[in-house]
């Protein structure tokens, strides 16, 4: 037995390597009710069950579990109720993961296991105990509620061996390889732990992966490098003004020392995107984000609520009461992102003068900076610019276009 727990342990091990960071403790406890099988311990009478146990997850396919249970049993004639104590430890499979609910249930989960351990079972009133050696397979249904808690249907089926008494206390007249068996059917929660943004079993991306990354990028480096040495073995003198190994004429940035990788442009942040392109060259981003750290999609939602629920009264720069809560909730991103900025840009119909609009759009967005600065966003975070009729989202010729191109846009950005 224990030279096949740490095969076990070791093959699943084998998976963990090349994972992303994620939480991995999680506390499963459930309470419910079992039934056991006449055939196998004589007890047939539904009586509650439960069971808490701390769950290992090595990546978001295989984890460890310990589990302790309790289990009360009792059959139709009321004999004394016999008490089971139980220490199970487990083996654990993330089958929603591994079939890919992520894809069409992103809340719903499906974990199997399988385990072994002991268990005792006792009637004080006639001095009776067992104890005894069990096996245990069972399934989780999951269901995400926040990334701290999941609520839990567990199904389990465990039978024992070395059982010399059948549940009631009655002496077992046979000894079968099999001698108790019983199921679980209980409700219950599992709470993570870590300070991770995800647990493993919800974790969308696999871990672990050997195969290779399809990246284009690394075919072109390679005729760049062939290129390189078919000029570099052509020539005696080879010019490279800034020093950076890369000779000028493939050298995107001559003037300013960079990396290869980077067309021999400088990455101050080292995010991968060169400076000639990142828009945020000071700051760790992504490529997606030109090279800026990527934005919150509930972030998006409230600048996207804000684009349209910021109002004003007609021809006005007073705030519209209705207004001031979609402010009060783009306070609160600044307020918890203290790496954001904010452009306000204010925008009018075509109808009045040029000049009228453009102060129009400037006082707007200046009436918004002013209500934020009130709500404690530092002004120096505000980016407020006012553009009056240019940049119309919609045709002016229409009340309804007219309404649309009388705006103000919001947009993070980080300086």
């Amino acid at each position: 037995m224990k030279n096949i727990f740490t095969i076990l342990l070791i093959t699943i091990s084998a998976f963990s390597f090349g994972q992303e960071s994620f939480n991995k403790w999680s506390v499963d406890a459930d309470f419910g009710m079992n039934k056991t099988w006449a055939a196998r311990g004589l007890a047939n009478k539904l009586s509650i069950s439960s069971n808490v146990g701390v769950r290992y997850m090595l990546n978001n396919n295989f984890g460890l579990k310990l589990d302790l249970g309790y289990n009360r049993f009792q059959n139709k004639d009321k004999f004394n109720k016999t008490n089971l104590y139980s220490v199970t430890g487990f083996a654990v499979a993330n089958i929603g993961h591994m079939l890919r609910f992520e894809t069409f249930a992103k809340r719903l989960g499906l974990l199997a296991y399988v385990g072994a351990g002991s268990s005792f079972f006792s009637i004080d009133k006639f001095d009776i105990q067992d104890k005894m050696l069990l096996g245990t397979v069972g399934f989780t249904i999951q269901y995400k509620a926040t990334s701290k808690l999941a609520i839990n249907l567990n199904l389990s089926n465990t039978v024992n061996i070395m059982q010399d008494r059948n549940f009631d206390g009655t002496a077992i007249k046979s000894k079968r390889s099999l001698d108790g068996m019983y199921s679980h059917l209980g409700l219950g929660v599992s709470y993570y732990f870590g300070q991770e943004k995800e647990h493993a079993d919800w974790l969308p991306t696999p871990t672990g992966s050997t195969e290779p990354i399809d990246n284009p990028r690394y075919e072109a480096y390679e005729e760049r490098i062939k290129a390189l040495e078919d000029s570099l073995a052509n020539k005696q003198e080879v010019s490279d003004r800034d020093g950076d190994g890369i000779p000028d004429e493939y050298d995107v940035c001559p003037d300013k020392k960079g990396l290869y990788s980077d067309n021999g442009c400088p990455d101050t942040d080292g995010d991968g995107v060169d400076d000639s392109k990142d828009k945020c060259p000071d700051v760790v981003g992504v490529h997606e984000n030109d090279g800026c750290p990527e934005i919150d999609q509930e972030v998006y939602k409230v600048m996207r609520k804000a684009l349209k629920g910021v109002q004003f009264e007609t021809g006005k720069d007073v705030l519209l009461d209705r207004s001031l809560k979609h402010l009060d909730d783009i306070a609160i991103v600044l307020e918890d992102h203290p790496e954001y900025y904010i452009n306000i840009n204010g925008y009018t119909d075509n109808v009045g003068t040029e000049e009228s609009n453009k102060e129009l759009s400037v006082s707007r967005a200046r009436a918004v900076t002013d209500y934020l600065v009130s709500k404690g966003v530092d002004v120096t975070r505000i980016h407020a610019r006012g553009y009056g009729e240019a940049h119309p989202v919609a045709s002016n010729e229409t009340e309804a276009g007219q309404a649309l191109n009388r705006r103000v846009d919001f947009k993070i950005v980080f300086e």
